[in-house]
């Protein structure tokens, strides 16, 4: 069964589009754009179309900044054993090799480590407090973790050792007991709040930087790489400071020193670094790292200095990559046939469901894939080795906060944490149902039918005239593109289809019409079967939601309309 979205062109303030256009100086259709991401004013676009290292944030309005960075560099000086402690996915991979990286060059004695989803889980956990002890460790620094770990801070404050942590999930009502709490996101800060875990770390290092009297400008050039993966692969707001961190980062991935960039890189075939490169090709393939065996695979591809190494590792991961995607096709395909069989899933709002061994690396992917193609938010859990305790993953949609949801019924969990659009939790499986209850009872009195319609948002109408190299190019000044910036999306109606072509048995290519003369080539990926089934076939007219390319092909370059939608026009 095909899912039928709703399509809504946005509709930004025609003011605000007219004074965007005459004082930053781009087209309409431009301007438009710039105005459906909120930018609400002239300067505000100049400075999302400028995004220079110079518009970086002090690094010493970070909460606890200076004081952690005084800490660190003592600890460095007193030639303590310091414990960077990440988290497994490419946020907390990056974090943890950005720390380790940086104060190894310092010439600090620190080491990192990752959790294992299967033994401990996410976050600072005992399991790791008690290895650190056996290490020797003096300072531990959490990265992308930490503003919940109560227990794992007093466990290691317990045993004589500091802690450091940094941050950028929701805090709670109290914050831990560690040495310094760096968090954007507390209340007291006044820094950047939405950076991604990375671009905290890289802020701190910042700091240090400065106050060790050291070259921020060379720091900046060599960390860049990493924080710019890690954030736009956490898919934060592409916005404000993440978005000079992934502009200025990005390019430097294609010429980095890192022997694991230079390994990613061989593995794209050196092609130029986009948000869609790290979304579809380096992200994927470092989370599977984590999903299927141990994250420590991906974060040594990145601390080691030997090019065969990292070679190898990016192999391994590439390899782990291939068995996710079969994995989650698995999954999915249940979860799918278990969700429309529920007779109540077009009166409910949120999709809570649970299958026996469904792999606990791959459910968090599942329930993205699930509400984005629905558009309600959703809970996908599985059993863990204790039969009575289950685990979940949830994602959700712009309108429902899911962190603040599960705090109003914190009472069945054993843990949760997260943000609005993302969150983890552990229950007794007793609570699955009332869990399911509950988030429906309040996405009932908070959302509105329309808050859960699957929609595609477009951010303009086009004529196939429209369509050119000239727009294509002008686009690309928004790049990169990602969370709260995406790629543009246009609606072009009732376009005449006057060729079709499958290749590689599930890509569709078409040829459009142009009236007054000329064609448009149109490439729909992965929708052959979709199009056939709706009866879209030379001769038939169309509406298409869709981004604009250049393609280049044998020397050849011509606009072409990258596919998101297709639907028969109305007539």
């Amino acid at each position: 069964m095909r899912y039928i979205k709703k399509l809504k062109i946005l509709e930004p303030n025609p003011a605000i589009v007219e004074r965007i256009r005459r004082e930053c100086g781009v087209s309409p259709i431009v301007a438009r754009v710039l105005a459906n991401r909120n930018l609400r004013n002239a300067d505000i676009a100049r400075r999302f179309l400028n995004p220079t290292l110079d518009n970086l944030g002090d690094p010493a309005l970070l909460p606890d900044g200076e004081k952690a960075a005084d800490m660190i560099l003592s600890a460095i000086e007193s030639g303590e054993k310091i414990l960077i402690y990440g988290d497994y996915d490419v946020d907390g991979i990056t974090s943890g090799a950005l720390m380790t990286r940086f104060l190894r060059c310092l010439e600090g004695d620190a080491e990192c480590m990752l959790p294992e989803r299967d033994n401990g889980g996410y976050d600072l956990n005992s399991i790791a407090v008690e290895k650190a002890a056996a290490m020797d460790v003096s300072l531990i620094i959490t990265c992308d973790c930490g503003s919940k770990a109560f227990e794992a801070v007093e466990a290691a404050r317990n045993q004589g050792m500091k802690i450091i942590i940094t941050d950028h999930h929701t805090v709670g009502d109290r914050l831990p007991s560690a040495d310094a709490v760096v968090n954007p996101k507390r209340p007291d800060s006044a820094y950047f709040p939405n950076l991604a875990g990375v671009g905290v770390a890289f802020t701190l290092c910042r700091l240090i930087v400065r106050r060790a009297g050291l070259a921020e400008a060379s720091f900046v050039r060599s960390f860049i790489d990493l924080a710019a993966l890690g954030t736009v692969a956490d898919m934060v707001p592409l916005l404000g400071e993440n978005r000079v961190i992934a502009a200025n980062g990005l390019p430097r991935m294609a010429e980095s020193k890192k022997e694991g960039f230079r390994a990613l890189m061989s593995s794209v075939d050196n092609k130029p670094v986009t948000s869609e490169t790290i979304s579809f090709f380096f992200a994927p393939r470092i989370n599977s790292a984590g999903r299927m065996k141990t994250a420590s695979i991906a974060l040594d591809m990145f601390l080691t200095k030997d090019p065969a190494e990292a070679a190898r590792l990016c192999g391994e991961i590439t390899d782990l990559n291939e068995q996710r995607k079969e994995c989650q096709k698995k999954i999915f395909d249940e979860a799918e046939r278990m969700m429309l069989a529920d007779p109540d899933f077009d009166k409910k709002k949120v999709v809570v469901l649970a299958g026996k061994n469904w792999h606990r690396g791959i459910i968090g992917i599942v329930s993205g894939n699930i509400t984005e193609k629905y558009g309600k938010p959703s809970v996908i859990l599985t059993n863990t080795g204790d039969a009575d305790l289950w685990v979940g993953s949830a994602r959700s949609i712009n309108t429902f906060s899911l962190v603040k949801a599960l705090g109003d019924m914190k009472e069945l969990f054993v843990r949760f944490g997260g943000h609005s659009l993302a969150a983890g939790l552990t229950l007794h499986k007793d609570n699955i149902a009332e869990l399911d209850r509950r988030l429906n009872e309040i996405a009932d009195r908070e959302l509105t039918e329309a808050d859960v319609e699957a929609v595609i948002n477009l951010d303009a109408e086009l004529e196939p005239s429209d369509c050119t190299f000239d727009l294509v190019n002008e686009l690309k000044t928004l790049e990169p593109f990602g969370t709260s910036n995406p790629e543009p999306l246009f609606l072009l109606r009732n376009a005449r289809i006057v060729e079709t072509r499958i290749f590689k048995d599930s890509h569709l290519s078409m040829t459009l019409d142009v009236p007054g003369g000329g064609f448009l080539k149109a490439i729909a990926f992965r929708k052959a079967d979709a199009a056939a089934e709706l009866g879209i076939e030379a001769g038939s007219r169309a509406d298409i939601c869709f981004n604009l390319r250049i393609n280049e092909w044998n020397g050849n370059a011509n606009v072409q309309l990258n596919v998101e939608d297709i639907r028969l026009s109305e007539q």
